[in-house]
């Protein structure tokens, strides 16, 4: 604090402005950036809940005779077709045995209906129901279709938010200062020239000066009124003392 008393006016209502603003700027990116985020996070569950309901709706499994299971019949290029945008499909039994799957897939945790993270993906689960995915009443699992997508395309969209973000904060303050200055030193340019004048006044000790006089009416303007006014008895005070010296030294020639 002590040395903040220490700059220049001028520099203390930039620094105030800039603080401000730096508060107001960090206020709105906190808020942006939340917001953003979970509007990010929602927009991709979304993607991945719609392309897992599609391939839910598109993928075929047929029971094996003797209890061996199931296998994917229909068109196999589907499952290579989920691996688009990064995406990863495995088609599990309910032992968990994998049926199909696309290059690269990683492995994840035992099928169970719904959506949630499984490292590093976020993964949604959907049932396969008998003889395709809508099966009739009472229709039973006989497999299981995993759709993971990876949580790093969504947290580098986040972190690129942020990233933007942080930098309008630091832009914004710094044009803020920039702008802080240029103000204050407009705003001190009155006070400048006043003291020009009263530093002319102390060097030639001559009360007889014009000082410039502001065109707003402000509280400089009453500084300069008041400068002007007290220049003004120091004159009249100088000349009503030389007039009286002027008749004591007449005296004392007589």
């Amino acid at each position: 604090m002590s040395r903040l008393r220490q700059l220049s006016i001028r520099w203390r209502l930039a620094l105030t402005s800039a603080g401000l603003t730096l508060a107001i700027l960090l206020a709105f990116a906190v808020v942006m950036g939340v917001f953003t985020a979970r509007q990010l996070h929602a927009s991709f569950d979304d993607e991945v809940r719609s392309t897992a309901a599609d391939l839910q709706e598109r993928i075929r499994v047929e029971r094996e005779p003797f209890g061996g299971g199931g296998r994917i019949v229909g068109s196999k290029d589907l499952v290579q077709v989920a691996a688009a945008g990064g995406g990863a499909l495995r088609v599990v039994d309910p032992a968990g045995r994998v049926l199909a799957q696309t290059t690269g897939a990683p492995k994840l945790d035992p099928p169970r209906e719904g959506m949630k993270n499984d490292r590093g993906f976020r993964v949604v689960v959907r049932p396969v129901l008998g003889g395709d995915s809508r099966g009739g009443p009472g229709s039973q699992a006989i497999a299981f279709v995993q759709y993971a997508k990876p949580l790093e395309s969504v947290d580098e969209d986040v972190a690129r938010v942020k990233l933007f973000l942080g930098l309008g904060v630091i832009g914004g303050t710094a044009l803020a200062l920039l702008a802080g200055l240029a103000v204050a030193r407009r705003a001190m340019t009155p006070i400048a020239e006043l003291t020009s004048a009263a530093q002319g006044v102390a060097r030639t000790r001559d009360p007889d000066v014009e000082l410039p006089m502001p065109e707003a009416d402000d509280e400089i303007a009453d500084l300069a009124r008041t400068l002007d006014d007290m220049l003004g008895s120091l004159g009249e005070s100088r000349a009503e003392a030389e007039l009286a010296l002027s008749r004591q030294r007449e005296f004392v020639a007589d």
